[in-house]
């Protein structure tokens, strides 16, 4: 039973639904006003990407978001990742296995059929340098059963974009990765950076 202070309730009810309806209309009409938005952002940010690690793993969630592989933007990030080949290496610059991983993702993401024989070399190095341990590091950094998982979770990634893309990754590679995780899980579960 209502008491007096509930007759509220009904209306709001009411209110709610005639809004709803209402709306629906105005949803409609404000839809190209939010698409413009939209795009007007999209652009925005494609302005702020520049070269690099930062600017890749930017380009990468566009595309995965439906932006134009075409655009200029995104074959200018191509054309930086083939400048980093050369006589069929890969040489990255200061971000190592970041800069790697993030570079076959996107490749992959534009088209990994295209994209296959600048991968094969990122992957190259990628696999050439994965520690015996399983884990990646710092190149420069020589610690004996050294590790990163941070870094280690962007060598992994990219090999796995190139899986995606048809490249064949031995199986010891991710075995070997796999135990070096294991075996390095905190007692409370957790994963450290440098375990």
């Amino acid at each position: 039973m209502l008491g007096p202070g509930d007759v509220r309730l009904p209306f709001l009810g009411i209110a709610i639904c005639l809004f709803s309806r209402a709306s629906t209309g105005l949803w409609a009409a404000e839809q190209a006003a939010v698409d413009a938005a939209i795009q007007r952002g999209r652009t925005h940010l494609v302005q702020q990407i520049k070269p690099g690690v930062a600017g890749n793993l930017g380009l990468y969630a566009l595309v995965k978001l439906g932006f134009d592989k075409q655009d200029s933007a995104v074959q200018r990030a191509v054309k930086t990742i083939e400048e980093r080949i050369v006589d069929g290496s890969y040489s990255p610059l200061q971000h190592h296995f970041y800069e790697a991983g993030i570079a076959l993702m996107l490749l992959e993401a534009i088209s990994g059929e295209t994209h296959r024989h600048l991968m094969e070399p990122i992957v190259a190095f990628v696999i050439a340098n994965q520690r015996p341990n399983g884990a990646w590091f710092y190149p420069t950094v020589v610690l004996p059963d050294s590790g990163d998982t941070s870094i280690t979770q962007y060598s992994l990634l990219g090999l796995w974009a190139a899986v995606r893309a048809g490249i064949e990754i031995p199986n010891q590679v991710w075995e070997n990765a796999a135990r070096w995780h294991i075996t390095r899980q905190a007692s409370d579960g957790a994963f450290r950076y440098h375990p």
